[in-house]
């Protein structure tokens, strides 16, 4: 995983759909419908406007021009990293950056990126362990406005749909951004539709009922396929094909490759396994818990992490994992272990665990002595 962050995006490099600042909102969505595109580039002077799909949604009048609805995103230079490039498209919700020299010479998507990682090699890593857990659901017959204000609000761009809680249909961005004008529109520069009422109508008439899904238990690597092959931005993860358990998008395999946030404290984990999806999994697990134990907790001042592996002889194919977890504060040391078979679920149960204790011994101190919990 480390050699595929530290790649420049020149490697990655594809051609970038760029439109001047006047181009209109129709045109805009005629370019994405026709190249079957979700953002376009806007160069302005030393900076680069971004418009995307989810941009369009709120938008009422169909001969805006496009300058006024840019949202101005990081360049990348040719040696930009991978990493660095997937944590911006994770903390801007996007799926592409511009790669700028004096002009906009490119773009790097993350699609290129998750191709590459298809070169990566994982059965371990479950699909459980990296999806987003109940997601936002719409009715069946919920209004496609209200799914349009959803997208806008919580900058998502999937929505599944539910009928009498089975999942039935998908409704997505580009489903609402296309539909906002009819193709023969685009090309007779209708002005000023009624947005508001032509998205008064069932999601159920609009929804995608082809849906992709798979198993909580299916691995990461056989569910991105599927995902590249039907050229899909998302897998909806189901319990026997019809309860809604999750979903995985880009972003959920974006995090895997994307630069850490800054440690709240020292962190060391040692004995990760070969695996390159399992190991990055449970860095991101142990960091996540230690960062937000400092930040409720700060006389946390280092965290170890030893993982101990062994192999059953009689299932040579299977691997259980010992791991202890050490906490220094200024004054103690916390210590926790746990044994199991699923190295991500064994730190989601020792952060349950950290979680647990802490605010047991928080709740059995009067508040003014709150500060010496963890000392």
């Amino acid at each position: 995983m480390e050699s595929l962050r530290q790649l420049e995006v020149s490697r990655f490099r594809s051609e970038p759909v760029i439109l001047p600042p006047n181009a209109t909102v129709s045109k805009v969505i005629g370019v994405l419908r026709d190249l079957n595109a979700y953002e376009v580039f806007v160069p302005m002077s030393n900076k680069v406007g971004m418009v995307t799909a989810r941009d369009l949604l709120s938008v009422t009048n169909l001969e805006t021009k496009v300058e006024t609805l840019l949202k101005y995103v990081p360049r990348l230079s040719p040696t930009s990293t991978i990493s660095e490039a997937a944590r911006v498209m994770m903390d801007y919700r996007i799926r592409a950056l511009p790669i700028v020299e004096d002009d906009v010479t490119g773009e790097v998507k993350s699609l290129s990126i998750l191709n590459a990682m298809m070169e990566l090699h994982s059965k371990t890593i479950k699909v459980k362990n990296i999806m987003t857990a109940n997601p936002i659901t719409l009715d069946e017959e919920d209004l496609v406005s209200k799914a349009r204000n959803i997208m806008v609000r919580r900058r998502i761009d999937h929505l599944p749909v539910l009928a009498e809680h089975k999942l039935t249909g998908i409704l997505t961005s580009n489903h609402i951004a296309a539909s906002i004008i009819p193709p023969e529109g685009v090309e007779r520069g209708i002005r000023g539709l009624d947005e508001q009422k032509k998205l008064n109508f069932p999601v159920r008439d609009m929804m995608d009922r082809r849906v992709l899904t798979c198993n909580l238990d299916d691995d990461v690597l056989t569910v991105l396929r599927k995902m590249l092959d039907q050229h899909a931005t998302y897998a909806l993860v189901t319990l026997w094909g019809e309860e809604l358990q999750g979903i995985i998008a880009h972003r959920d395999y974006l995090k895997l490759l994307a630069e850490p946030p800054k440690e709240e404290v020292p962190i060391y984990i040692i004995g990760l396994p070969d695996d390159p999806f399992e190991a990055e999994v449970a860095k991101d697990k142990f960091r996540r818990a230690i960062n937000l134990l400092k930040r409720r907790f700060p006389y946390i001042e280092e965290a170890r992490s030893i993982i101990k592996i062994s192999t059953p002889m009689k299932d040579k194919e299977r691997r259980r994992y010992e791991v202890k977890v050490a906490i220094k504060t200024t004054k103690q040391m916390l210590t926790y272990s746990e044994t199991g078979w699923d190295l991500p679920q064994i730190f989601d149960i020792l952060t349950n665990r950290m979680k647990r204790l802490v605010t047991q011994k928080t709740k059995r101190k009067h508040p003014s002595q709150r500060e010496s919990t963890l000392s």
